[in-house]
């Protein structure tokens, strides 16, 4: 009786020990492409990089672009004790791709004059957040930043 209980106590304390432990954070590999083809087609330049010839200076640009909520309607379900009729909802923010927040750029800056956007770039800026699933800090989505110099060229 004595043995069992002994090993019926380490099983106990070895759950509670790993259920207290950090949890590994998995591998994620996110892989975006800009696609700036369809600006050049239009005459427009967009580079990541300074521009080597002569030019004249419009301005420096500099957006913030932080997504709204959605909200998603999930499902019905009747409360007997209510007697009603009850929808549970979901709020997400929205997904706002690469090409976007590119187009909202270049749109800025056609409206300046400019027909090229150097030094561009667009930056994830994240907060940190502390999760008691991990037990440490972890990046949570905040805002786009996106940045760049207008030019004629």
């Amino acid at each position: 009786m004595k043995k069992n209980f002994t090993i019926l106590l380490l099983i106990a304390m070895a759950l509670i020990i790993h259920s207290c432990s950090p949890k590994a954070m998995p591998r994620t590999v996110i892989t975006s492409f800009a696609d700036y083809s369809k600006y050049s087609n239009e005459g427009f330049l967009v580079s990541p990089n300074p521009y080597p010839d002569k030019f004249i200076s419009v301005g420096e640009i500099f957006i913030i672009v932080v997504p709204g909520d959605k909200v998603k309607q999930e499902s019905k379900y009747f409360d007997s004790q209510t007697n009603t009729y009850n929808v549970i909802t979901k709020v997400y923010k929205e997904n706002i791709s690469l090409d976007e927040l590119t187009d909202l750029a270049v749109q800025q800056t056609k409206a300046k004059g400019a027909n090229a956007l150097v030094n561009f770039k667009i930056q994830i800026i994240n907060n940190q957040t502390y999760s008691n699933l991990y037990k440490r800090y972890i990046p949570v989505f905040s805002h786009y930043e996106i940045s760049g110099f207008a030019i004629k060229i």
